[in-house]
């Protein structure tokens, strides 16, 4: 098949655009700006191309298959979680600890991102809550930290 340019379409395979969508997901699409183009731009796809597969769209890949390529993902982000922090304890006193706690920090916001939790909290104090008693502050943060497991076992159970 060729473009409207004349020029041969490139073809991708099944598994090859499940993982474009996954690398998506860990760069936090959609709601990380610049995270298509960044995507694109390291596989080499039309910013088109792969937002549609990550829509859904025409030739985009099975959702089993993405489900399968974010497991992946995670998995061997988790492997090398582990790998950093085994280093960090092996190299503690000869290593460059802090490119070893970047890449950490790195991975565990790429493992957040894929698994669809939030990599950042922001807070507001309200007068209200300047105000708010021991009791009224401890129901808040039960209230919050509910909201924050069933938020985890909603993206777990997608």
């Amino acid at each position: 098949m060729t473009s409207s340019k004349g020029k041969p379409q490139p073809q991708y395979s099944e598994s090859f655009k499940a993982t474009a969508v996954a690398k998506l997901y860990a760069e936090g699409y959609p709601e990380e700006k610049g995270a298509l183009r960044k995507v694109a731009k390291d596989l080499e796809v039309s910013h088109p191309t792969l937002a549609r597969w990550a829509k859904g769209g025409p030739s985009a890949p099975d959702s089993d298959l993405i489900k399968e390529a974010v497991f992946a993902m995670q998995t061997a982000i988790e492997t090398e979680l582990e790998r950093i922090l085994g280093a960090m304890e092996k190299v503690r006193e000869k290593a460059d600890y802090k490119s070893l706690a970047i890449a950490f920090g790195i991975l565990a916001d790429k493992y957040q991102l894929i698994r669809g939790a939030p990599t950042s909290r922001t807070e507001r104090v309200t007068k209200e809550l300047q105000e708010a008693s021991d009791d009224d502050l401890e129901r808040i943060i039960a209230q919050a930290e509910k909201m924050a497991a069933d938020a985890l076992d909603d993206s777990i159970s997608d």
